[in-house]
């Protein structure tokens, strides 16, 4: 069993300071052999996720509407290089 200063949250509110970066881990993230799966703090610029975000294949179901969804998604790409005839 662990110990409460053992888990992420609490020993980043002992030491006060923000849980860093990838340091909890969600069961379907720890699965996920492609990583397609990223949670994480979009306030902070330097986060695995407000990368991705920042990303211009970032988009989001009905976006358009000003729904503001917590949820997005990156589009997969299909032939970048015009010059490579499929």
């Amino acid at each position: 069993m662990c110990s409460e200063s053992s888990q992420p949250r609490f020993k980043s509110e002992i030491e006060g300071r923000q849980v860093h970066d990838g340091e909890i881990v969600t069961a379907c993230q720890s699965v996920c052999p492609s990583e397609a799966i990223v949670f994480g703090n979009i306030n902070d610029p330097n986060s695995k996720v407000s990368k991705l975000k920042a990303l211009e294949r970032d988009y989001s179901l009905l976006g358009e509407l000003n729904v503001r969804p917590r949820t997005t998604y990156l589009s997969a790409l299909r032939n970048p290089n015009p010059e490579i005839k499929a």
